[in-house]
């Protein structure tokens, strides 16, 4: 089973050229490598250097896409997902850090609410508008301290969810 970290995103705030630009901050970008649809994108050209694949989708009927949370929101409407797919065959504290960095980054940039878990079973934080996020203290990529570390500047909320 491939694991995965979906970021479901409130409003659809991303699109292809402010992905590229976050790509091409942390290194090259083979563009050809990237696809872009009328509802998606998707970048595989990290996926041998830095162990990951993007995939953006919008979804076309926000209502209908409706995840119930056990973050404070209880029940989150979401309009896009970014989905980082990792390669296994990479340290998995390297890809996750280099991940949640790309998240922070980009939640810092838009004005949107956002869920993040992983492989749509594990809810490991949700984000909201004012450089808020609470973190499910249960999920063991809290621990690395370099992650904790991309969390400074943010106010962090730690909660143990049941899993």
């Amino acid at each position: 089973m491939a694991v995965e970290f979906d970021l479901m995103l409130e409003r659809a705030v991303l699109d292809k050229e402010m992905m590229l630009d976050e790509l091409e901050s942390y290194g090259a970008v083979d563009k050809a490598l990237c696809l872009n649809k009328k509802q998606s994108f998707t970048c595989a050209s990290y996926y041998e250097s830095h162990g990951f694949m993007l995939y953006l989708l919008n979804k076309d009927k926000p209502a209908s896409s409706i995840w119930d949370t056990q973050f404070p929101p209880k029940e989150f409407v979401y309009s896009q997902v970014l989905t980082f797919r990792f390669n296994h065959e990479f340290d998995s504290q390297f890809v996750y850090e280099h991940a949640i960095r790309i998240i922070l980054s980009l939640m810092d940039k838009v004005d949107s609410r956002a869920l993040l878990d992983m492989c749509m079973l594990i809810e490991l934080a949700f984000f909201d508008n004012d450089k808020s996020v609470i973190i499910n203290t249960k999920s063991a990529i809290w621990s690395y301290s370099a992650i904790r570390k991309e969390l400074s500047g943010w106010d962090v909320k730690e909660v143990e969810l049941v899993q």
